[in-house]
């Protein structure tokens, strides 16, 4: 009688990825706004690091796009143009084009039945009209699909191009029918369920670009 194997522990995050992970969420949450100094001194008393650690760690956020560096003065969190915040959105409806003719292509009842139970919940929350529960599921919705895809670097792109977005969206609360978007989570969700490629491909792309008109249009009406 064979044993059954102990699953292997899953390995603590190292002091880098903790302290890197604090930093990054001070950025997506404002409390390191756009334009904002990095003081490095402060960040390695408050996060209990060391200075070494804080500047390794400012330099990759450089090269992710979060921060950027000023010769003689330090790490800065980066100010996002709307030409930029707008270039992202194209990228991203590339990406969930991708996502979707792939998934089309394996999704398995499982997976189907995952999305339709987020999509239900996110009806539920249009009925209370509940943007904040809406937007997590949302969240959780997208995430599914590009994690059901099986394209790890498909993630690994998306979730870093996310992160640059979000410095922009984050002081705008992106605002639009929610019940008309998540009629087009349900084509989404047909197209993928009669494994129709090329129409979920181009349902995904259409989604995010119409998102795109969205946080663009609410911009617009913010600076005038």
């Amino acid at each position: 009688m064979k044993m059954a194997r102990a699953a292997s522990p899953i390995p603590e995050p190292s002091a880098l990825e903790r302290t890197r992970a604090a930093i990054e969420r001070m950025v997506m949450e404002g409390a390191l706004p756009p334009g904002c100094h990095v003081n490095e001194s402060a960040l390695a008393l408050q996060l209990q690091a060391s200075r070494s650690l804080i500047r390794e760690i400012c330099r990759a956020m450089v090269e992710s796009g979060l921060l950027t560096a000023q010769p003689n003065r330090g790490f800065f969190v980066r100010e996002m143009s709307l030409r930029e915040a707008a270039e992202l959105y194209d990228i991203r409806a590339s990406l969930a084009r991708l996502a979707g003719a792939q998934l089309a292509a394996r999704i398995t009842p499982g997976q189907l039945a995952e999305l339709s139970d987020l999509i239900a919940r996110m009806d539920a929350a249009c009925t209370d009209w509940d943007a904040a529960t809406f937007y997590t599921l949302n969240n959780s919705f997208h995430d599914k699909i590009l994690k059901f895809s099986a394209n790890l670097r498909l993630q690994s792109v998306h979730a870093s191009l996310l992160k640059e977005l979000q410095i922009f969206r984050r002081n705008s609360i992106v605002t639009g029918d929610i019940r008309k978007s998540n009629e087009q989570h349900k084509a989404i969700l047909q197209a993928l369920a009669e494994h129709n490629s090329l129409e979920a491909a181009n349902r995904m792309e259409d989604h995010v670009q119409q998102s795109k008109v969205r946080f663009l249009e609410n911009i617009t009406h913010e600076l005038r």
